[in-house]
């Protein structure tokens, strides 16, 4: 991964080969003289032609493939946490309602997604904050993933909510 590097060849068994050129990606021809390497991540396209001595010229050829991009290096997952905060009563209880907040950071190759599955739901996008008004006790479930695909173990957050007044 990371570089291609394309050979041409040609051969002619009346007056022999006078000149090989190549052009890549749409850029003008030049003098082929040695294998062309190409290091830029993408898809690519070469196109060639040779020269007899005679001064026939060959039809165009061109090859067409894709250089990966080379891998990070990054296989740290990112660090994850989360939160719950509101008003709560002498036992820790959460009164009316809990806020959810959930943070992640990855120092690499940065965050690409946080995700949380509240009381054994499935996992859903975390975009934001979000409350917790249903009295009882809940678990929230919550992962993320950088921009080179690690995913954070999965952490938990529990807390229980109540009646005001209760």
């Amino acid at each position: 991964m990371g570089s291609a590097t394309v050979t041409v060849s040609a051969s002619d068994t009346e007056s022999g080969v006078a000149s090989v050129e190549y052009a890549l990606d749409g850029a003008s021809y030049a003098v082929y003289s040695a294998p062309v390497s190409v290091n830029d991540a993408g898809a690519h396209t070469v196109k060639y032609r040779a020269t007899d001595k005679a001064g026939n010229v060959s039809p165009e050829g061109s090859v067409s493939f894709t250089v990966a991009a080379p891998p990070s290096g990054d296989t740290t997952p990112p660090q994850v946490s989360a939160q719950a905060t509101g008003d709560q009563d002498w036992a820790w209880n959460y009164v009316g309602s809990a806020t959810v907040t959930i943070s992640a950071s990855d120092a690499d190759s940065g965050v690409a997604s946080v995700e949380y599955a509240l009381d054994g739901q499935p996992f859903t996008a975390y975009t934001k904050p979000f409350a917790v008004g249903q009295p009882g006790a809940h678990t929230v479930r919550f992962r993320a993933t950088d921009k080179a695909g690690n995913t954070s173990d999965v952490g938990t957050a529990k807390f229980r909510v109540v009646k005001r007044g209760s």
